[in-house]
């Protein structure tokens, strides 16, 4: 399989700063053709569903049923996700569930596919273990984001459950030409107040060890391009 990762890339200085903080902004993180074949499909190809919290599961709709819904429908929609957004956690943006939609065989030659498997694999692993310096890193779990104005993530922190041993986020940032008074910035917190706020640079990654709180910020109605993102949680069990 072929390393799509930057040949490039100095893997010493990404473990380095890690090691003295809890994340890490590198650049440069793909090769450049892959980096582009990635924003292709996730502009072109990918079949995005609309996610958002209901109570304390997240639901996903589809833009065809979004399509169907009466005025009334939709108002209420948005009454209710911002009902919840004022009270407790709520996100609103586009997402793909890239390890799901592998494991069951769904959009087959999809781009996204390739990345999923070239992040599974041992190279990418390996390499994932050398900038943590966590030699039980054994997986990854990649979903995609797509963020159009309106959209947002709360403040959470990606801790762990029974279920996933969550141990770092990399966020790779595929919008071409993202600004920053757009909004839809990666914000670390820590005490209620923002320590980092990372504009989505193309073809940069952000490293996050988790658990760690951070939130994407409210993209403003003015943007005129999507905020296009990989997410990756590197997993220990």
């Amino acid at each position: 399989m072929e390393n799509m990762l930057n040949d490039n890339l100095d893997r010493d200085i990404i473990r380095e700063n890690l090691a003295r903080q809890n994340h890490y902004v590198a650049p440069d993180i793909l090769k450049v053709d892959i980096a582009e074949r990635l924003l292709g499909c996730l502009q072109n190809k990918t079949p995005w569903q609309i996610a958002f919290r209901q109570g304390d599961k997240d639901v996903t709709v589809s833009p065809q049923e979004l399509r169907q819904w009466t005025a009334e429908q939709n108002a209420a929609f948005h009454k209710s996700l911002i009902t919840q957004a004022q009270k407790e956690y709520q996100f609103y943006y586009n997402r793909y569930p890239m390890i799901d939609a592998y494991i069951q065989g769904r959009d087959t030659g999809l781009y996204l596919h390739k990345f999923t498997e070239f992040l599974n694999g041992e190279e990418f692993l390996e390499f994932a273990r050398h900038i943590t310096g966590d030699k039980e890193i054994r997986k990854s779990e990649p979903h995609a984001a797509c963020y159009i104005p309106g959209n947002f993530l709360k403040l959470h922190d990606d801790h762990s459950t029974k279920e996933m041993d969550r141990r770092y986020a990399l966020v790779f940032n595929l919008s071409r030409r993202w600004e920053s008074d757009w909004g839809g910035l990666l914000q670390l917190v820590d005490d209620n107040r923002i320590i980092e706020t990372v504009v989505p640079n193309f073809n940069s990654v952000s490293i996050l060890r988790l658990p760690q709180k951070h939130q994407v910020s409210y993209v403003a109605p003015y943007a005129t391009e999507s905020r296009f993102t990989i997410t990756v949680w590197l997993r220990a069990d």
